[in-house]
């Protein structure tokens, strides 16, 4: 927050890109907290290392959007022992490419959290 103005400075910002595919840029942010592109074909091989925390977002919530902040925040309490990845969706078949097996009931965000490349 920007004391002399009152403004909330975010370090993040979701868009579309020239083909409306939504994307998500971070700024300032952590080496541990990732951008994630929408709608991969497979799950990134980086997924696969490590304790990760993915957090998928649906762009059109504004809930979900708020609680990227609330991503990050947790990424930072954990100080480099967690990768978070941000990965906005637009549609739940978006999902099982890179998830199998995740259950979209209608809720969103997702939280998928692997250890050891072990997805739980």
């Amino acid at each position: 927050m920007d004391r002399r103005s009152g403004a909330i400075t975010m370090s993040y910002k979701v868009t579309c890109d020239q083909e409306d595919c939504p994307r998500i840029t971070l700024t300032d942010e952590s080496p541990y907290s990732h951008a994630l592109a929408a709608a991969p074909s497979m799950r990134e091989p980086e997924l696969n290392t490590g304790n990760r925390l993915v957090m998928a977002f649906a762009v059109w919530s504004i809930p979900d959007n708020l609680a990227i902040q609330t991503a990050l925040d947790v990424a930072k309490c954990f100080g480099g022992k967690l990768n978070l990845g941000l990965r906005p969706f637009d549609d739940a078949e978006e999902l099982g490419a890179w998830c199998p097996g995740l259950e979209y009931g209608g809720q969103s965000p997702l939280w998928c959290c692997s250890v050891m490349a072990r997805y739980v």
